[in-house]
């Protein structure tokens, strides 16, 4: 099984799921980009986007794009690799003004679009792909000096921190009531900086807000807000070589 058919299919496991479940989120009054509502910026720190092509790397059920659509006046694609979890967004959004969802492997619509976006952001997405597909898709599919920002876990299931290289590890899948669905090697993207030749260089800015769990610790969902366990990365992508 390659990479690229083993995220498919967890995360297409995942969004069957939901639907049996019949879960759908709530389009959110506001973007937050970790685990606790109200902690950390905003979808404020994307930038100007009214009436901008914006790109939603890995849109899931879709709720994020329609209030990026509804509330900033962006021009939002939502881009899942799952069938399923792109039925779940049809399925609550599909007449969605201001909205467009794709079933697509993102770094491949990338590259076969005829136009460039101008904002893409992921929440919690971003980590689970591997960089070395998706970065170079991003330098050539976004336009110079394109806002892209994400969020991904500062620590992942297995404990293991952010890798100072560019370079995949495995990642789990997680289902209610089920053993854990073990995916394809994701990027570790948090502390990627690329700088060979011919590779992605990323040039950081705005926001970084981290909390790495001690061992001893727990990693349960806290009581009240804390800073949240993840990367929020606002980047602007460059080239080794222009």
């Amino acid at each position: 099984m390659t990479p690229h058919s083993a995220d498919e299919e967890a995360w297409t496991i995942y969004g069957q799921q939901q639907l049996d479940r019949g879960y759908s989120p709530p389009v959110p009054e506001r973007i937050d980009w970790g685990f606790w509502p109200g902690v950390g910026p905003g979808a404020e720190i994307i930038g100007d986007i009214r009436g901008k092509r914006v790109l939603d790397i890995g849109s899931g059920p879709g709720h994020h794009a329609v209030h990026l659509a509804r509330t900033y006046g962006a021009l939002v694609d939502g881009v899942d690799l799952s069938p399923t979890q792109h039925r779940r967004a049809l399925n609550d959004h599909g007449t969605e003004p201001g909205v467009r969802f794709l079933c697509a492997d993102v770094a491949e619509h990338l590259r076969r679009t005829q136009r460039s976006y101008e904002a893409a952001y992921a929440l919690r997405t971003f980590g689970c792909v591997d960089p070395l597909h998706l970065l170079p898709a991003l330098r050539d599919g976004l336009v110079r000096g394109a806002p892209l920002v994400f969020s991904a876990l500062h620590t992942d299931a297995d404990g293991q921190g952010p890798s100072s290289e560019p370079v995949a590890r495995q990642g789990y899948v997680r289902l209610r009531d089920q053993e854990p669905h073990r995916g394809a090697d994701v990027g570790a993207v948090t502390g990627a900086v690329g700088g060979a030749a011919g590779r992605p260089r990323l040039r950081r800015g705005g926001v970084r807000a981290s909390r790495r769990p001690g061992r001893g610790q727990s990693r349960g969902r806290p009581a009240g807000p804390r800073p949240t366990p993840l990367s929020c990365l606002p980047m602007r992508l460059g080239c080794a070589h222009r």
